[in-house]
């Protein structure tokens, strides 16, 4: 699910905010340094509420009850990154109607067909997805019923398409259970289309949560599988099984990367390059791991993978080198800005990793809200309290809602 800050770890970065040490807000509570360490820490919870009241005093806290982490009744402006899956969940387990607009396969592909184009480039596209994807997955189910023949097969790729892109989009908030779920429903849609490069695309999204989880060799092991249906070679077939076999290759370099097999992620990465190099536009294959498949994608999984392997310097001259600025799509964009953030933090210069943050809001404003991965590196550079980009990083915060 969203990451949310602990209530320690608020206290202490609103406490750092203030310019107080912590023997000096303890004494001003009345409770000892070690106590407020102990609480800081999430090692201990205040037992009185009249202890956290006069933190959030001597704090000046303006909504206490967010602070506390008490729900009220008032609602609150902006979307809510808490209920990013929500109405998806319902979806998935049939608690919602049929909606408007109806279920033929010709409707729900033109629908499905947006909701790609969207998440890929809306300039709100978690706040589109959310709206969107209840009806599709519910369309979805109802199209799984008896079919025969071409309209057969043509359900189960919509089915199939549907349930990879609502996987990206529960990956991406962090909601892995559901994302798994929604992934392997995928994958056994796909295997009933007879399609390789469905079936392959679809396995290579299940892969992507499957890292997300920490289960790197189920992960590898579904990689291969995948890349294996379309040949061991670059495919010479129609564009989208080139930029398939390119996105599952992708994939594969960032699990070799995670599992520290360093020689096999740049070999697996040189292999998605050349097919990318065959490929007239990043237009081919949406929603892959690291979004579109295309040139700038593997440019900034190449970035991202130096990251992975702990080459922050190296990840940084390569990316003084390639100019994503201008890439086609904003999910490859923000991914880029991400990606030059996680960076910079590593390196521990607050400054840089707050420009590329803020860069990364400017083209995606809500990526700070949704994105988990957005979302930790806000928490952070907070926790490094550079005093140059402290007012910038909190009013950040203020509007990822983390705080």
């Amino acid at each position: 699910m969203i990451s949310e800050l602990t209530l320690g770890r608020k206290i202490e970065l609103m406490r750092r905010r203030r310019g107080l040490s912590r023997q000096a807000l303890a004494a001003l509570v009345g409770y000892s340094a070690e106590w407020l360490r102990q609480v800081e820490k999430d090692q201990r919870r205040p037992d009185k509420l009249s202890a956290l009241l006069r933190v959030a005093d001597v704090l000046r806290v303006d909504d206490v009850a967010s602070f506390l982490g008490v729900t009220t009744a008032t609602p609150t402006a902006g979307p809510d990154p808490r209920t990013a899956s929500a109405a998806i969940r319902k979806a998935l387990f049939g608690m919602t109607g049929p909606g408007d607009g109806g279920t033929e396969q010709a409707t729900v592909t033109d629908q499905l067909r947006t909701a790609w184009s969207d998440w890929r480039d809306a300039r709100w596209r978690y706040s589109v997805l959310q709206h969107r994807l209840p009806w599709l997955l519910t369309a979805a189910s109802a199209l799984a019923g008896p079919a025969t023949g071409r309209d057969a097969v043509a359900q189960h790729r919509a089915v199939a398409e549907v349930h990879r892109l609502a996987a990206a989009f529960l990956s991406q908030v962090n909601d892995l259970p559901l994302a798994l779920l929604t992934a392997e429903r995928a994958v056994a849609s796909a295997a009933q289309t007879g399609d390789p490069a469905v079936h392959a695309a679809c396995e290579g999204g299940l892969a992507a949560v499957l890292l997300r989880l920490g289960r790197i060799q189920e992960s590898a092991d579904l990689c291969r599988t995948a890349a294996g249906r379309l040949g061991t070679d670059t495919p010479s077939g129609p564009r989208s099984a080139v930029a398939t076999w390119g996105a599952v290759h992708l994939t594969a370099a960032t699990v070799s990367a995670a599992a520290g097999e360093q020689l096999t992620a740049y070999e697996l990465l040189d292999r998605a390059r050349a097919a990318a190099a065959r490929l007239p536009s990043e237009d081919t294959v949406p929603g892959c791991s690291c979004g579109d498949f295309g040139r700038a994608a593997v440019d900034v999984q190449g970035i991202c993978l130096e990251v992975i392997l702990g080459h922050t310097r190296r990840a940084l001259r390569t990316a003084a080198r390639v100019d994503l600025a201008e890439a086609e799509f904003r999910s490859t964009r923000s991914r880029y800005y991400l990606t030059l953030a996680r960076a910079h933090a590593r390196q521990r210069d607050a400054a840089a990793a707050t420009f590329a943050l803020l860069r990364t809001e400017r083209v995606s404003p809500e990526e700070v809200v949704f994105n988990s991965e957005a979302r930790d590196l806000i928490q952070l550079v907070l926790r490094q309290d550079d005093a140059t980009v402290r007012h910038e990083m909190w009013r950040l915060a203020e509007r990822a809602r983390l705080v």
